[in-house]
């Protein structure tokens, strides 16, 4: 038997098996009954229940869905009810009712977070206070803690004029924590400076310090007043430091006497 009788015998082989699996495919497709539609759980007034329920019972629904702050199924239960139905009035004051319960519940939602974000931003003031004990803090160590003075200031003032008891705490809590926060994106910025000046190859010592830690001193055996230009004009570390609080900066070579050099910056 040549080459060309097997390859003739092979593809006809193998074009019968593929005609058998597709027959098969299309008997099996063929005797499967149609799938009936699945509804949605979520949408009870596709049911056929809900479309026959009156005007009374959907008022009735409405209410216990209410009660269980179901919001979604009240609101579904009081569109059923058409304007002409004696129940339509009492529909409107259900809706009043969830739209002054939904409010509620944004102010309640709104507060418990506020209250997790000061419990996390007092946490994380403990630990980076940990941290610079051993470490340098990053660049973005102090993006986050920009942001932690930005989110105590906004509850700060959110609460202001609050009336409930959760309102007046938060405002209070977040009034304690601001300088708090403050105060330690001051410490936060300085070991960056300090981290940054170090990897350029100056041993150079940054601090935060005096109340509230609100004065830079960066001290540098080699300070001039080159390197002040420099530090000024190119870094911009007034510009920087003003943006985390800083109200002076010191630049010093650390010498008493005559041989002592300091510049002194008001970012007031």
């Amino acid at each position: 038997m040549n080459r060309q009788t097997i390859y003739k015998k092979w593809w006809i082989g193998t074009a019968i098996i593929v005609a058998i699996i597709a027959v098969l495919l299309i008997l099996n497709l063929i005797g499967q009954p149609d799938r009936p539609e699945i509804s949605s759980k979520n949408s009870p007034q596709a049911s056929k229940e809900f479309r026959m329920m009156s005007p009374a019972e959907h008022i009735s629904h409405s209410k216990k869905s209410i009660e269980m702050k179901n919001y979604v199924a009240a609101i579904t239960h009081l569109d059923a009810i058409p304007k002409e139905s004696p129940e339509y009035a009492e529909a409107t004051i259900l809706r009043n009712q969830i739209n002054e319960n939904q409010k509620k519940q944004a102010i309640e939602n709104k507060i418990a977070a506020d209250d997790r974000n000061l419990k996390e931003i007092d946490a994380k003031i403990i630990d980076m206070k940990t941290k610079l004990k051993k470490d340098y803090a990053t660049a973005d160590d102090v993006m986050i803690f920009l942001h932690y003075v930005t989110i105590l200031e906004i509850i700060e003032n959110r609460y202001k004029n609050g009336s409930s008891d959760s309102e007046k705490r938060l405002q209070a809590t977040a009034a304690a924590l601001l300088p708090k926060a403050q105060q330690a994106l001051r410490e936060v910025y300085a070991s960056s400076v300090e981290d940054n000046l170090i990897k350029a190859g100056m041993n150079a010592r940054v601090r935060a310090e005096g109340k509230g830690k609100e004065t830079l001193r960066i001290t540098y055996a080699l300070m001039s007043h080159p390197l002040v230009y420099k530090l000024q004009q190119e870094i911009k570390i007034d510009e920087k430091a003003k943006d985390a609080g800083f109200s002076k900066l010191i630049y010093t070579n650390g010498f008493a006497g005559s041989s002592g050099s300091t510049w002194n910056v008001s970012l007031k």
